[in-house]
Formats: structure tokens, sequence, C-alpha cells
């Protein structure tokens, strides 16, 4: 298993962090409980929100199991 590491810093907008050498994370506008996030990464590199993950997984399983029950495609 690789090794997580884990850093948790506090930000302000339009101030931003990097990681590793060529990904660049700044903070965009803060509106309530909602913050932009602009990334500047490698473009072969994936980024994936959470969410959209969790969607796709949940969209993936419901079709195994109609499959499993001879559903049609």
């Amino acid at each position: 298993m690789i090794p997580i590491t884990r850093l948790v810093i506090t930000r302000k907008t339009d101030e931003s962090f990097t990681i590793g050498d060529k990904i660049e994370v700044t903070i965009g506008k803060v509106r309530g409980n909602q913050i932009s996030v602009i990334i500047d990464a490698p473009a072969n590199l994936p980024i994936k929100r959470d969410d959209m993950i969790k969607s796709v997984n949940k969209n993936n399983k419901c079709f195994m199991k109609d499959q499993a029950k001879g559903g049609l495609l």
C-alpha cells in the first residue's frame, strides 16, 4: 500500500499551494459554504470529483444488477 500524506492548510481567496512540482491549487471565490478551487495540472493527469466517482460507481452497480437479472442493454 502506498503511504498517504495529508496536509491541512488555511488559504484565503486567490492564495495557492503547490503539490509536487507540477500541480498548483488556487482558492477562487468563496460564497457561503461553497468554494471554487482552481487546479493547474498537466493535461495527462486525471482530476476527478469525488461526487462524480461515487455517482458512476453507483450507476455501474445498478447496471450490473440489471444485467445479472437478464436486463436489456
